[in-house]
């Protein structure tokens, strides 16, 4: 019902202070784009539109995550967050059958070049095959290539944004785990880095090393990026600031077992 259709979470306009309270009426405006033939359903599974299908659930959700969150509930995160690992799970998809369908390719392929010549004067035929089986080899794989390059973008963007939500939500253990996951997609990946150190500084269960590892980290990549600067003098101060309460605390425990080590005064004559 068009009465329910927006949901339990108010949402900001974008451009103005106006916020659309819950559980408002909704009227769609639909206009098609194209129009697709039943015996033409081959295209929703190309790479290409699988890889604009995860854009679209990364664009949704940043959407969510900057109109429809607004904190006193869990509606617009879980949405977010539902979206951003839609897009996610698409890719590692794609990913995979990619790296299946390169592997068969190379295999098909080694297979045609093993083949053992027949006859002497089909040299020159067989060798021209080969030629073209490469040609189209070659071809193949760097288009492969490059859409796998595409899908990594995408999944590493929202496995990076899934570690934004769990920050926000102060979650800083599932945020520190999607970060590790972005890691291992992109080693190098700084935004990834930088959103593992902050979880880390955050986390009481983490230590101020594991910060320090992961801003280490970032630094190698690009020790000039605002954010890694931001963490690099954040974290300083932090470690600072406990140093100081420590010593203080310190201090006064040596102070009281001072106290209760004098010996009581002699009693009077």
């Amino acid at each position: 019902h068009s009465k329910f259709a927006h949901g339990p979470s108010p949402r900001t306009h974008p451009s103005s202070s106006y916020e659309l309270p819950p559980f408002s009426s909704v009227i769609y405006q639909v206009h098609p784009k194209a129009i697709v033939k039943s015996t033409d359903s081959s295209k929703f599974t190309t790479p290409d539109f699988q890889i604009q299908l995860a854009m679209n659930c990364k664009t949704i959700g940043n959407d969510i995550y900057q109109n429809e969150w607004d904190g006193h509930d869990d509606y617009g995160k879980n949405k977010t967050l539902r979206l951003y690992q839609k897009g996610a799970d698409a890719m590692t998809q794609l990913l995979q059958s990619l790296e299946t369908q390169q592997q068969q390719q190379q295999q098909e392929n080694d297979e045609a070049n093993q083949t053992p010549q027949e006859e002497e004067g089909d040299n020159s035929t067989n060798s021209a095959a080969s030629s073209s089986s490469s040609n189209v080899t070659t071809s193949v794989s760097k288009i492969n290539h490059r859409k796998k390059q595409e899908a990594q973008d995408v999944l590493v963007d929202c496995l990076n944004n899934v570690a934004a939500v769990h920050l926000r939500a102060k979650d800083y253990r599932k945020a520190k785990e999607a970060a590790t996951q972005v890691l291992i997609h992109k080693r190098q990946n700084v935004k990834g880095l930088c959103r593992a150190a902050r979880a880390c500084m955050l986390d009481p269960s983490s230590t101020y090393e594991e910060s320090d590892l992961a801003i280490q980290a970032a630094e190698t990549v690009d020790a000039k990026h605002p954010d890694v600067l931001k963490l690099r003098a954040e974290l300083t101060k932090r470690k600072h600031a406990y140093k100081t309460k420590n010593k203080q605390m310190y201090s006064k425990m040596a102070k009281a077992m001072k106290l209760t080590s004098t010996p009581p005064p002699p009693p009077p004559p």
